[in-house]
C-alpha cells in the first residue's frame, strides 16, 4: 500500500520468507501452525547423488561444525560438519548416537571426526551442560563456543533464507528429512515466529545441521567475498541519491534481505 516502497524489496522478502513475507508485504493472515519447509524446498535441498552422509575432507577447505549433545538419555548426541563451495553450503559430515549413550565415550569419537576436518580446532553448540562440554571437549584438544543464537528456534529461522534461495547441499539422510519435516512454525502471542520440534518428535540431527548453516554463514559469509567487495569498494555511486538507492536496493536483493548496503 505504500507506492513509494520498491517492488525489488518486496520480491526479495517473499523469497528469503515466503510465509512472513506475505503476512508483511501482501496483508495475508498467518496460519497457527504450519511446517517449517514445504516439501519442494526441502527435495531441492538434498544432493540424492551423494552416496554417503560423509564426504572426505578436502585439503585446504575450510570447515565448521555444530553440536547438539546428549546426557545419555532420550536424545542423540549428533554432529554436523559443513562448508561453503560455489555459493552454496553443504553438509559435508552428519553423525548421530542413539541413546542410551555415554556423551564423555561419544565426545570422544567425535572429535577424532572434527579433528580429520579441522574445523578450526573448535565445535560450536547451545547451552546445554555447557561446563561440562566445554571440559569434555578441551580434554580432546578442541574449543567449545557457545552459538551466539540462544534458542534452536532463533537458528532455525536464520536457516530459512538458505533453504528458499537454494544455497544448501544435505545429504539423503532419512532421519534429518523427518525432522525437518516435522517442524512447526508457529506465532507466539507477542507476534514473533517460533520454530519447535512436535510434541513427541526430536529434532536432534535438524539442529546440529540448522546450526553448522548459521555458523557457516557466520564464518564465510552469505555472498561471495568477491562480489562484495566489488559492490562496496567498486560500483558505489557516490553523489547521486537515486543511484545510491538503487545500488543498496541489488545489495538488499542479491543478499536475500540480509544486507542494506
Amino acid at each position: 500500500m505504500n507506492p513509494t516502497v520498491p517492488q525489488s524489496i518486496i520480491d526479495a522478502a517473499l523469497a528469503e520468507d515466503p510465509s512472513a513475507g506475505a503476512a508483511e508485504w501482501l496483508a495475508e493472515f498467518r496460519q497457527d501452525v504450519s511446517g517449517y519447509l514445504d516439501e519442494a524446498t526441502l527435495a531441492a535441498a538434498v544432493d540424492h547423488d551423494r552416496r554417503s552422509p560423509e564426504l572426505p575432507p578436502v585439503p585446504g577447505q575450510r570447515y565448521r561444525c555444530f553440536i547438539d549433545s546428549s546426557g545419555g538419555r532420550g536424545c542423540h548426541y549428533t554432529c554436523a560438519i559443513g562448508y561453503r563451495k560455489d555459493g552454496r553450503f553443504v553438509i559435508s559430515a552428519l553423525r548421530g548416537y542413539a541413546p542410551p549413550l555415554d556423551p564423555a565415550v561419544v565426545t570422544r569419537e567425535l572429535s577424532d571426526l572434527v579433528k580429520r576436518f579441522g574445523c578450526n580446532g573448535e565445535v560450536f553448540g547451545d547451552n546445554f551442560a555447557a561446563e561440562f562440554l566445554k571440559a569434555a571437549w578441551e580434554r580432546n584438544g578442541l574449543r567449545y563456543r557457545l552459538c551466539k543464537l540462544t534458542s534452536a528456534s532463533l537458528i532455525y529461522l536464520e536457516c530459512i533464507p538458505l533453504f528458499t534461495q537454494g544455497i544448501v547441499a544435505l545429504p539423503d539422510h532419512p532421519r534429518l528429512l523427518r525432522e525437518l519435516r516435522g517442524l512447526e512454525r508457529t506465532v507466539s502471542p507477542s507476534g514473533r515466529d517460533m520454530v519447535k520440534r512436535p510434541r513427541h518428535g526430536s529434532d536432534d540431527y535438524a539442529a546440529a545441521v540448522c546450526g553448522c548453516l548459521y555458523e557457516c554463514t557466520k564464518r564465510f559469509g552469505f555472498l561471495d567475498s568477491d562480489d562484495w567487495l566489488d559492490k562496496r569498494q567498486s560500483r558505489h555511486p557516490v553523489g547521486d541519491p537515486q543511484a545510491v538507492r538503487s545500488w543498496c536496493e541489488a545489495i538488499y536483493v542479491e543478499s536475500g534481505g540480509r544486507w542494506w548496503g
